[in-house]
């Protein structure tokens, strides 16, 4: 019986989903601090914050496994386009990519990238752990860090795109021992992207075992998800085995160009991997059409160097001529002339040209498509990495059996965004705006593709799981207080891809480590979020 008491926040009233996959069932929600006192019924128990719950469902706080938060998180750090839709933690560092640590070989690029997604930021960090006390501060989210592989790499060897030697492979591995150290919970591997794309098995293992020894998270953004996939799944599978990694494969799907049948074994071999022993988890958004960098498009040799290289090589006729032909790669869809699929989510020096249609845009300036991508980079200098490109990757029939198997988590591969500007004017997809209650409202009311307690399951407890957090993603006695109480009538969003500053509806409160973050709808000033180092 839970004695009567004077609590910091009582929820009543509600129905808790408590993450664990379990049917929903009726309880109250005490909170004392930053953790939950007790689940049940609340004997006349009192607090400083009541909350009425009449009618709506408590959850946990949602743990978005996959985001690039931290291409904004320092011009944003209340995360309030987060916060909005129901996450209370979010995994920065993804797919290779993370702005720390920094050496004299990768600084310059670091700081483009830094300048252009977040004009007023003043990079003075190197390490890891400089880079985390400055992201971690003030901030409205709890945030679990993995150091970037493509980060480590290019600090070692510089843009170069060719194996590395056993030399820089024990560099990088000594700077992924610094970076646990330092704060951060894993690392993530970008395959499919330059420099990275070079990596061999050999240089993928020794680095998944430096953080399998910490007992940390490796997410991998894979090298080929169409025509080499199956060989590429083999190919990491064998690292998750050769190094005893807890593997997470990030947005785990088939591109256009898979091989008929391909996608089906490769399914089988996960699971049975999974099976096996070997510690494997998938993710997906819950979208048909995904982000990416443009620079995957281009070739090893065309990348090779780094930006300063990509220019030069676009500045000679001959070799520009060279690279317009030779551009069948990530979205293979793309050479095959289908543009239209294709759209600009980011460019700094063409704002007015975000979220247009490749084949629109090029038709209105006069040129090919393939020019308006060469353009692009040459409009963005130095900084072009940080051209992005939203694609028309699948069908809804196709995320709708990703999101029910049950090796998936969900999560967003977004970043933050503000309807004020600044990082708003980055995060053109609505995966940074509203996937939560599309999830919510889409796709366990309206469409009943999955229940109600297995989707929060996929955003809350499961990730947990897979990330080693035990004492999150659940509504729990003695779970830290990252809460969501929603209306599962309402929930829903209008965020689409030509408009995704969006606010979600549905979204009545969240806490963040007991502090209330949303109160009715509307943010708060709270700033509660720590680094889960």
């Amino acid at each position: 019986m839970i004695e009567p008491r004077g609590l910091d926040v009582l929820i009543v009233g509600g129905t808790v989903v408590d993450g664990t996959g379990t049917p929903p069932r009726r309880a109250d929600v005490g909170v004392e601090g930053d953790r939950i006192e007790f689940v049940g019924k609340a004997n006349g128990a009192t607090a400083s914050r009541v909350v009425d719950a009449s009618g709506m469902v408590v959850a946990p706080g949602v743990i978005d496994i996959h985001t690039h938060a931290d291409f904004t998180l320092l011009e944003e750090p209340a995360g309030r386009s987060t916060l909005r839709q129901g996450i209370t933690t979010e995994v920065v560092g993804n797919c290779g990519q993370s702005y720390a640590p920094i050496t004299e070989r990768n600084a310059d690029t670091v700081a483009q990238r830094s300048l252009g997604w977040q004009p007023s930021v003043d990079v003075t960090w190197r390490s890891v752990g400089d880079y985390l006390e400055r992201a971690s501060a003030d901030n409205g989210v709890n945030c679990y860090f993995l150091v970037g592989h493509n980060a480590v790499r290019t600090a070692v060897i510089g843009f170069e795109e060719r194996p590395a030697t056993d030399e820089e492979t024990g560099a990088m591995v000594r700077l992924v021992e610094t970076a646990l150290d330092e704060g951060a919970r894993g690392m993530s591997f970008g395959l499919e992207y330059p420099p990275a794309r070079a990596a061999t098995a050999d240089e993928q293992t020794a680095l998944a075992a430096a953080v399998a020894r910490r007992a940390g998270f490796v997410g991998c953004h894979m090298k080929n998800r169409d025509v080499d996939f199956e060989s590429n799944v083999e190919e990491i599978l064998g690292v998750a085995r050769a190094s005893g990694a807890r593997l997470q494969l990030s947005h785990f799907t088939a591109k256009p160009g898979t091989p008929d049948g391909a996608w089906e074994r490769i399914l089988e071999r996960v699971t049975a991997a999974s099976s096996d022993g070997v510690d494997l988890g998938l993710d997906v958004y819950p979208y048909h059409t995904g982000p990416g960098f443009a620079t995957a498009f281009l070739p090893e040799w065309a990348v090779s160097g780094g930006p300063e290289q990509v220019l030069a090589r676009l500045a000679n006729p001959a070799l520009r001529a060279r690279i317009r032909g030779d551009y069948n790669r990530y979205w293979r869809f793309v050479a095959a002339g289908q543009w239209d699929r294709l759209s600009l989510a980011y460019s700094g020096a063409h704002p007015d040209w975000i979220g247009e249609p490749f084949d629109v845009l090029a038709g209105r300036l006069g040129i090919e498509p393939i020019d308006l991508l060469l353009r692009l980079f040459e409009d963005e200098g130095t900084g072009l990495g940080r051209v992005t490109v939203n694609g028309r990757l699948f069908s809804e029939e196709y995320v709708r059996e990703c999101l029910t198997h049950p090796l998936f988590a969900i999560g967003s591969d977004g970043w933050r965004g503000t309807r004020e500007g600044g990082p708003g004017e980055v995060a053109h997809h609505p995966n940074c705006w509203g996937w939560v209650p599309k999830v919510l409202g889409e796709y366990v009311r309206d469409e009943a593709v999955l229940p109600l307690e297995t989707a929060i399951h996929k955003i809350t407890g499961y990730p947990a799981e897979r990330l080693g957090l035990p004492d999150r993603g659940r509504v729990a006695p003695g779970a830290f207080a990252d809460l969501l109480v929603f209306d599962p009538a309402t929930v829903s969003t209008e965020s689409t891809y030509a408009r995704p500053a969006a606010q979600p509806e549905g979204i009545s409160h969240v806490f963040v480590n007991g502090r209330p973050a949303v109160l009715d709808g509307r943010l708060t000033d709270e700033r509660a979020g720590r680094l889960l180092a």
